[in-house]
C-alpha cells in the first residue's frame, strides 16, 4: 500500500509539542494521540514537532532564498519569543510570504519521504482526494466580472530515486531481493536452491547485528537493489550486490557501487574488494566497466563428496574446478 506524501504533510503540519501522530500500516489511516504500545495493530508514529524542527527551516530559507537586505531582518525577526509570527510578517514586508510557504512546503515533503524510507513505506505524490458540496449556480450572472474558472489541479508525476540505509525498521522491504538474489546466485552453480522470505530476512537482519553497512536505491519507497558491505580495519568489502532484473541497465548497481567506493575513500584506500562466481558474466562485465581488472586473490576448497563440477578456469599455470 502507497502512502500519500500530500496527507502525511497535512498530518505533519497539525503536530505540536502536545500531540503525536502515527500511521496504522494495515489500514492506511492516521491516528492520533493514541497508546502506541496498547493499539492491537502496527502503527508508526510520524515524526515529532522537535523532529520536524520548523525553527531549522525558517533558519535553511532564510540563508537559501532571501536576498542580503531581506536576510538582515529575517535573522532579527527569529531571534526571542514569538519568532514564528514575526518571521511570517517580516516575509509578507518583502513579498516573500508565498516563497517561504513552498519552501516549507517542500521541506515537510523531504522529512515525509525520508519517513517513508526509514520504515519501508512506498509513497506517490498524486494529491488528496477531497470532496466539495456542489453550489447552485441558478442565480448566477455569467457576465459578471468577477467570474473566475475554477482551475484544476493537475498532479505532476514525481519520481525520487535516492540511496537509503537499511535499518531494523526498513530491512523487511529487501526481503524479496534477498530471495531473488539468492536464487540466481545457486544457478550459476547449476542449483535451485529455495530460500524463503523468513531466511531472507534473517538474512539481512544478521548483517545489521554485525553492524555492515546495507544500502538500497529507492524510487519513492520502493527499493530496485540493494548492497552490503563489511568494513575490516580501514578495507571495505562488497558483500551482496543486487538489482531488480526489471531494473537492470539504469545506473542502479552503479550507485551502490560508489557508495561502497566513497566508503573506502574516507578510509584512505582507492577501492573495494570483493568475490565474484567465474561464469557471472554480468557481474564481471559490470566489474570491468567500473575498472575492475586485477585479480588479487584465489579462493579454493577440496570438492564437496559426490560434487559434479562441470567447468573448469585456467590461472597461470594452474586449472581449476569449479
Amino acid at each position: 500500500m502507497e502512502v500519500k506524501i500530500e496527507e502525511i504533510v497535512n498530518n505533519m503540519e497539525m503536530i505540536s509539542q502536545e500531540s503525536s501522530c502515527y500511521y496504522e500500516k494495515e489500514t492506511g489511516e492516521f491516528l492520533w494521540n493514541i497508546d502506541e504500545k496498547g493499539y492491537q495493530n502496527e502503527v508508526i508514529a510520524l515524526p515529532k514537532k522537535k523532529e520536524i524542527n520548523d525553527y531549522r527551516i525558517m533558519q535553511n530559507f532564510i540563508e537559501q532564498k532571501a536576498d542580503a537586505e531581506a536576510r538582515g531582518w529575517l535573522r532579527n525577526a527569529i531571534v526571542g519569543q514569538g519568532a514564528f509570527r514575526r518571521f511570517r510578517v517580516t516575509c509578507e514586508r518583502f513579498g516573500i510570504l508565498n516563497e517561504w510557504y513552498e519552501f516549507q512546503r517542500s521541506a515537510y515533503e523531504a522529512i515525509a519521504m525520508e519517513w517513508c524510507e526509514e520504515n519501508g513505506l512506498e509513497y506517490d505524490f498524486s494529491p488528496v482526494e477531497t470532496y466539495e458540496e456542489e453550489d447552485d449556480y441558478d442565480d448566477y450572472d455569467a457576465d459578471e466580472e468577477d467570474y473566475e474558472e475554477e482551475e484544476t489541479y493537475v498532479a505532476r508525476e514525481r519520481n525520487y530515486v535516492r540511496l537509503v540505509e537499511i535499518n531494523e525498521k526498513n530491512a523487511y522491504a529487501v526481503g524479496y531481493m534477498v530471495m531473488e538474489f539468492r536464487k540466481e546466485l545457486s544457478l550459476l552453480r547449476d542449483a535451485q536452491k529455495a530460500v524463503d522470505l523468513e531466511e531472507a530476512k534473517e538474512e539481512i537482519n544478521s548483517y545489521l547485528k554485525k553492524e555492515y553497512p546495507v544500502f538500497a536505491v529507492s524510487e519513492n519507497g520502493r527499493y530496485l537493489g540493494y548492497a552490503v558491505f563489511r568494513v575490516d580495519d580501514d578495507v571495505v568489502f562488497l558483500e551482496s550486490l543486487y538489482v531488480r532484473k526489471e531494473e537492470r541497465r539504469k545506473g542502479y548497481g552503479r550507485m551502490l557501487f560508489e557508495k561502497g567506493e566513497e566508503m573506502a575513500r574516507e578510509m584512505g584506500n582507492t577501492t573495494l574488494y570483493l568475490s565474484v562466481h567465474p561464469n557471472n558474466e554480468a557481474m564481471l562485465n559490470f566489474l570491468k566497466e567500473m575498472g575492475y581488472e586485477v585479480l588479487n586473490l584465489l579462493e579454493v576448497r577440496k570438492a564437496y563428496p559426490k560434487e559434479n563440477l562441470k567447468e573448469e578456469y585456467s590461472i597461470g599455470k594452474h586449472n581449476y574446478k569449479y
